[in-house]
């Protein structure tokens, strides 16, 4: 089987990539133990081993030989199915014995723990989506968005954008941080409302409200304040902040409004939030010369297409023209 499952990279990542709390180790370990998609597991923790330069000895096979001894009869015979699988595993066992032996894992499996629960939600392409999360978080998906998310008895406090648009405002628990983790960064916060844009492999983070921590791989660590917004860009490791004004900063979450209205707004203003809110395609006004100081009040339906609204706004202001070209708009006198 080729190894073609993102999903099960991203898990292995975010586990490996930071501090984790002892019970974040024994939910780890036990998907690790119980997982259905052994092969695609046992990939994804090849392919993050490999990454290692981690020397081996026969101090290894020692450990390895103690912490079964230790494990019931059958989930002794499943790990050590599943560390002989190939030469990779001895490298994998130099790293992830101790972490057994530390976590206490030995605990929890004679125990007979219940395995971990892994759910991704995917929005629809053509809505958003709502979610409550079990432990009372609130987000919201851009269409055609995915997060991954370990439900956990008393709600897990880690999710993982695998793609698109997410609004997340967090229940504040005062000693259990909210994490959000991208492809390339990790998000901290308390209680807060942000949006996270994972888009054309750079990650775009606007605060609204509260405070965060945002942590890059190399460990350089950037604290957001209400109205700034991150952006990095990991192709050449470039990472950018910049304050919002509030029509900007209110940008970030225009997507999720049922439908659009204006009061006493600009015609660039107007242009700016129709951009924002149709992310599919994307708006270019600079062949638009606008010499109205007039300011509209508008509303658009429901479920409008672009092409409906921008029908509609030309035919109200009569000020412009526009052409379709692929995924661009050009907006003209």
């Amino acid at each position: 089987m080729n190894f073609n499952n993102k999903t099960y990279s991203i898990i292995v990542d975010s586990f490996f990539g930071t501090t984790q709390s002892p019970k974040t180790k024994y939910l780890f370990y036990r998907w690790l133990v119980d997982n259905e998609n052994n092969e695609q597991v046992e990939l994804a923790m090849q392919e993050k081993f490999e990454s290692y330069d981690i020397a081996y000895d026969q101090t290894v096979d020692i450990h390895l030989l103690n912490t079964l001894k230790r494990i019931e009869t059958s989930s002794a015979a499943t790990i050590k199915k599943r560390v002989s699988i190939g030469n990779w595993t001895r490298r994998i066992a130099a790293v992830l014995i101790p972490l057994i032996l530390v976590s206490g894992i030995t605990f929890f499996l004679l125990n007979r723990a219940p395995s971990v629960e892994l759910i991704t939600f995917q929005s629809s392409d053509h809505a958003f989506t709502h979610l409550t999360l079990t432990c009372q978080s609130q987000v919201w998906l851009k269409s055609g968005s995915s997060i991954l998310y370990a439900k956990a008895e008393k709600g897990s406090r880690q999710v993982t954008l695998t793609s698109g648009k997410a609004h997340f405002a967090v229940e504040r628990i005062e000693d259990r941080p909210f994490y959000v983790n991208t492809d390339h960064l990790q998000i901290n916060v308390l209680g807060t409302e942000f949006t996270v844009n994972a888009i054309n492999n750079n990650t775009i983070i606007t605060l609204a409200s509260g405070s965060l921590l945002a942590t890059l791989p190399d460990g350089t660590q950037y604290t957001l304040q209400k109205g700034y917004q991150l952006t990095h860009y990991p192709q050449n490791n470039k990472t950018t902040l910049t304050q919002l004004c509030d029509f900007y900063l209110s940008l970030a979450t225009v997507w999720k409004r049922e439908r659009l209205v204006f009061h006493e707004s600009t015609f660039e203003q107007i242009l700016k939030t129709i951009n924002a809110y149709y992310t599919e395609q994307t708006i270019n006004f600079s062949n638009f010369i606008d010499v109205s100081e007039q300011l509209f009040t508008i509303e658009f339906q429901s479920g409008e297409s672009i092409e409906s609204v921008l029908d509609k706004l030309k035919v109200f202001t009569g000020i412009f023209q526009y052409q379709l070209k692929g995924n661009y708009i050009y907006i003209y006198n």
